[in-house]
């Protein structure tokens, strides 16, 4: 029972999740028309929501998805910002 357990474990840490197909907003949770100043508040809302620093007691998988949603974040951050330069 154990090893087919740990077997699970293994085949579901493995699988590769579907391509993200969000766009920069829907990833942010912005849309319409918005400021600076909301666009720094919804990626500050989505860093600390995501931060790993909150996940001690959670498998690594579950760890290396919320490292992977950050780095998003942080480029969709980067690409909307652009607009008001």
């Amino acid at each position: 029972m154990k090893a087919e357990r740990q077997q699970f474990q293994r085949e579901q840490q493995e699988r590769q999740p579907p391509p993200d197909t969000r766009t920069d907003e829907q990833v942010l949770g912005v849309s319409g028309d918005y400021s600076l100043a909301e666009l720094k508040a919804a990626r500050n809302a989505e860093v600390k929501r995501w931060n790993t620093s909150n996940m001690r007691h959670k498998p690594p998988h579950l760890i290396a998805q919320a490292e992977e949603e950050a780095k998003r974040i942080n480029l969709a951050y980067e690409r909307l910002v652009k607009k008001f330069r």
